[in-house]
């Protein structure tokens, strides 16, 4: 009963991840709603009012533009002007327009990602040469597809930049789903069938095994 429940939760986390996680269309179902709720929406405006004040200085910026006698009105203005930063930002995230932003962008990065961890072979050492393949081919369709397909020098694919140290099991837990999806299913119907058999109160290890 333990062997058949352990491989049939592995199984159909393995068949919901397969689903969800690498099919795009499923995955866009479940993340795309999530912008609808008020909690993500105000998330997002927090993390963007915050890089906008930290990398523009509204108070100093409105100041250099007032005269020095009325320099003292600097501070209310900007607390205005953050204000109504933060008002837009909000009327703006909760727009259909960012709806389809969010869809988007979602969109491109599932794709994206899947195939680079599927693509790598799971080595975890990227060099330029691999990277530069990899978006030449996600440029493609944009406007920057004119620096893609270049012949690269062959020193350029021998210099290592970076070691990503989740690409190899990322690469073989992907490889791995169909595996684990059929063969925990499969083996959980074998050895509940089993502890039913072998049982000596059968219904009530149906029923158990059942729950």
């Amino acid at each position: 009963v333990i062997l058949a429940v352990v491989l049939f939760v592995l199984g159909a986390m393995s068949f919901a991840v397969n689903r969800t996680v690498t099919n795009t269309d499923a995955y866009l179902r479940a993340i795309g709603p999530v912008i609808d709720q008020p909690e993500v929406q105000a998330a997002i405006v927090q993390k963007a009012t915050q890089e906008i004040q930290k990398n523009i200085n509204i108070e100093e910026e409105v100041s250099n533009a007032l005269p020095p006698r009325a320099s003292f009105l600097a501070g209310p203005i900007a607390d205005q002007i953050n204000s109504h930063i933060d008002d837009f930002l909000t009327k703006a995230v909760a727009s259909p327009q960012f709806r389809k932003v969010w869809v988007a962008t979602n969109r491109q990065v599932q794709t994206s990602t899947i195939d680079f961890i599927k693509n790598s072979d799971g080595n975890p050492k990227l060099d330029v040469a691999t990277l530069y393949t990899f978006l030449s081919n996600e440029l493609q369709d944009t406007p920057l597809k004119v620096v893609a397909n270049k012949q690269l020098p062959s020193k350029v694919g021998e210099i290592e930049f970076t070691n990503v140290s989740w690409i190899p099991a990322a690469h073989q837990t992907l490889a791995a789903l169909p595996w684990i999806q059929n063969v925990g299913l499969a083996l959980s119907v074998v050895f509940g069938g089993l502890a039913v058999w072998l049982s000596q109160r059968r219904r009530r290890t149906g029923v158990s095994l059942a729950l």
